[in-house]
C-alpha cells in the first residue's frame, strides 16, 4: 500500500509545523527550507498529479490558489513571495503523488 505523508499529516500521524488549516486546504513549515519562508501546502483530499482529468484536481487546485494570500500574509511575506506549482517541480523527489505548492519568500522588514 501506498504511504502518503501528506495525508498522513492531516490526520495527525506525522508531526509538522502546520501554518495554516481549513476545510480543504493544510499548509506546513517545510522541514528542509529552500529560503527563510518556506510553506508547503496541498488539499487534504489525496489526489494526484495522475488526476489531472478529473473535475476534484481543478477544484482543489483553485482552493490552494485561494488560499495562498492568506497563507503569505500570516507568514509575513506577502511582499516578497514566490509560488511554486506542480508544473514547476522538474525533479518530482517529493511528495508527487498528491498534489501540492511551495511558497518561499521573506518576511518583510
Amino acid at each position: 500500500m501506498y504511504r502518503c505523508i501528506l495525508c498522513e499529516m492531516v490526520e495527525g500521524k506525522v508531526q509538522c509545523n502546520k501554518v495554516y488549516e481549513d476545510e480543504d486546504v493544510f499548509a506546513y513549515l517545510d522541514w528542509n527550507p529552500w529560503a527563510p519562508i518556506h510553506i508547503v501546502l496541498f488539499p487534504k483530499a489525496h489526489i494526484g498529479m495522475q488526476d489531472k482529468d478529473n473535475p476534484d484536481f481543478s477544484r482543489l487546485r483553485q482552493k490552494l490558489l485561494d488560499a495562498v494570500p492568506q497563507i503569505v500574509k500570516m507568514a509575513g511575506c506577502e511582499d516578497d513571495y514566490q509560488l511554486y506549482t506542480e508544473e514547476g517541480e522538474e525533479h518530482s523527489t517529493q511528495n508527487a503523488e498528491h498534489l501540492h505548492f511551495h511558497i518561499t519568500g521573506q518576511k518583510k522588514d
